[in-house]
């Protein structure tokens, strides 16, 4: 509450883990801070951190919490994400409220909402200019009709947030080569006896509280951190190489799809000597099951494409997809 977070590996991040009782995270505010230039590659800390990097406030599989009337600035990567993550369990968010939040000139997306999510987080009078998925404050509103009444998300927040992670590599020092921080004057002494910090003079924290006004947070202009180039949502490099990586890695799981669909019914109509009902009962397939349908099809329908043909137009398809897809990670 009412507190200033700068300079930092990440801002603010309330995480969930499952060597930590009670899991997962709940229940928290997060109001009135200034939150500003977070993305310090040289900071030191570990690898469990590092799908946080450069986000100024993030939620990281947890629920339930308030995000309100902050001011995010300059964070290199996201400015407000709620997240899902990876633990001994799969953690997802669910049930988070942000809003009347100022966030500006983050990396890659102002606003974002990582998929897998359990439903319920939702978005309103945020000033933020780009957000993943686009459009996140209609997609994912805290009133009226939701669209997405149940999960939701971009996936491409997950992907930037935890591949560093998986893949074990972690910007900066590691926390354990660090010397120890010289003597803190505001921690001498007990700590029992020691005379409070009121965050908001007249007020005391968690309750009652005050959240000060993102309208009164002193802020410095002048943007630090370009926006990266985006298709549909995705973060992508600034070079030609990474807008062509991140077009084929994105968009081409769709193409696939449609020409299966597209390939699986014209063959289907061609074949005027196969019985009726056996190409009927196959177009449904096609139509009903989403993505395995026209493979199921192409490997058991009996069609008369060349097995050669058939296989290049899938399983190489999905090769083709699979490399774009880790080209695209090791870029992110």
């Amino acid at each position: 509450m009412n507190s200033e977070w700068h300079d930092n590996f990440a801002g603010i991040v309330l995480d969930t883990l499952d060597s930590e009782p009670a899991a997962p995270q709940h229940d928290a505010v997060i109001a009135g801070n200034y939150v500003h230039d977070d993305g310090d590659a040289d900071a030191p800390t570990k690898a469990p951190a590092s799908a946080a990097f450069g986000i100024g406030i993030a939620i990281t599989g947890g629920g339930d919490n308030l995000v309100a009337e902050n001011l995010v600035e300059d964070s290199s990567t996201y400015g407000i994400g709620v997240l899902p993550t990876v633990d001994t369990n799969v953690w997802v968010a669910s049930d988070n409220v942000v809003r009347d939040n100022v966030v500006r000139r983050s990396g890659q997306a102002d606003l974002a909402l990582g998929a897998p999510a359990a439903g319920g987080d939702c978005f309103a009078s945020n000033d933020a200019a780009t957000s993943q998925p686009p459009a996140i404050e209609q997609l994912y509103p805290c009133s009226g009709l939701r669209p997405f009444p149940v999960g939701g998300g971009s996936l491409a927040p997950t992907v930037s947030a935890l591949s560093s992670a998986l893949a074990g590599t972690v910007p900066g020092d590691a926390w354990r080569t660090r010397p120890a921080p010289p003597p803190q004057p505001q921690m001498q002494g007990d700590p029992a006896k020691a005379p409070p910090v009121i965050a908001v003079g007249g007020q005391n924290v968690p309750q009652p509280y005050t959240i000060r006004p993102a309208s009164e947070i002193a802020f410095v202009q002048g943007p630090t951190v370009p926006e990266e180039i985006a298709i549909m949502g995705m973060p992508l490099a600034t070079s030609w190489g990474g807008l062509l990586v991140g077009l084929y890695g994105y968009v081409l799981p769709f193409v696939l799809y449609a020409t299966w669909v597209a390939v699986a019914m014209w063959d289907l109509i061609r074949q005027e000597s196969a019985p009726l009902p056996h190409r009927a009962r196959w177009m449904l397939v096609v139509l009903v099951v989403p993505f395995l349908g026209p493979l199921l099809y192409f490997a058991f329908g009996r069609s008369p494409i060349p097995r050669q043909l058939r296989l290049v137009l899938t399983a190489g398809g999905i090769v083709v997809y699979a490399v774009f897809l880790a080209l695209g990670v090791l870029i992110s």
